[in-house]
């Protein structure tokens, strides 16, 4: 990762971690100058791992893996079956949905993340339960609160330009 000027990632699958969510986003929900994730590193831990093994697995990861982020716990639908939670997290990286995840992580901390997740999800819910005559309006209004968020960014970014003093 050094050499592509980026950090490695620890990530460890365990059933305690950070939902992961498809959500067919491929781009951060946070902010990001420039990624820094260039690498990966994964760990599965089984639903019997005991806490003491796997924290020096970890530690062991970080420092002999050089791996600068993490570790980042993810809970994925499959995580009894090393097999498919691994075929999971390549179909997320496929669909480049996996790094703008790690990276939102980095940003924002577990925590942090897990509200932002509840409340998207209660977003939805509130979509879903609709009635249909007030979906329409409802999807309208998120649009509306898209686009006003899409051109506070993009004014954010261009007073950011003009502030910063010619080279």
């Amino acid at each position: 990762a050094d050499a592509e000027h980026g950090k490695t990632a620890l990530v460890v699958v365990h059933e305690d971690g950070v939902p992961v969510i498809p959500l067919g986003v491929n781009m951060p929900f946070f902010k990001h100058d420039m990624p820094e994730i260039r690498h990966v590193v994964v760990v599965l831990a089984g639903s019997n791992a005991a806490s003491r093994d796997l924290e020096r697995l970890q530690t062991a990861c970080m420092v002999e893996d050089g791996c600068e982020c993490g570790p980042f716990r993810l809970s994925l639908p499959s995580n009894r079956h090393p097999h498919a939670a691994i075929g999971f997290l390549l179909m997320q990286h496929d669909r480049m949905e996996l790094m703008p995840l790690l990276e939102d992580l980095r940003i924002c901390g577990e925590q942090s993340y897990r509200n932002f997740q509840a409340t998207l999800q209660e977003a939805l819910m509130c979509v879903a339960l609709a009635s249909q005559k007030e979906k329409g309006k409802t999807v309208q209004q998120f649009r509306e609160a898209v686009k006003f968020m899409k051109g506070r960014d993009e004014q954010e970014q261009m007073e950011e330009v003009e502030e910063k003093p010619d080279a």
